[in-house]
């Protein structure tokens, strides 16, 4: 896919994350995203970062209930001064910029 994107004239920085975007969706990996394993208290969390050519730098950390973490860490680089967002503080900055809050336990990942 990102070699497709790329010859289609996307940005790396839209190429990186509409790739990771693939993977976070994907409920058969479970160590990102939609079907991540649970941490020990039965919660899905969830880190990500993404940097720009310039070096500018984006991330979130213990994002709950938020599907791609790569996009609002692109935000995060984009929109605000900081370069981090942690826990409640990055799931409302998700759910401000029109992020849904959603489950992201798959049932194969609960089983686990």
């Amino acid at each position: 896919m990102a070699g497709k994107l790329l010859s289609e004239g996307s940005s790396s920085l839209d190429t990186v994350e509409k790739s990771v975007n693939l993977i976070e969706n994907d409920p058969e990996i479970n160590s990102v995203g939609y079907g991540s394993i649970p941490d020990r208290n039965g919660k899905v969390t969830l880190d990500a970062v993404i940097m720009d050519h310039l070096g500018r730098a984006g991330s979130v950390c213990y994002l709950e209930e938020i599907k791609n973490p790569i996009s609002v860490a692109r935000l995060v680089m984009e929109k605000t001064p900081h370069s981090m967002l942690v826990g409640k503080g990055a799931q409302d900055f998700a759910i401000q910029n029109g992020f849904k809050t959603e489950s992201l336990i798959t049932p194969k990942a609960k089983k686990i």
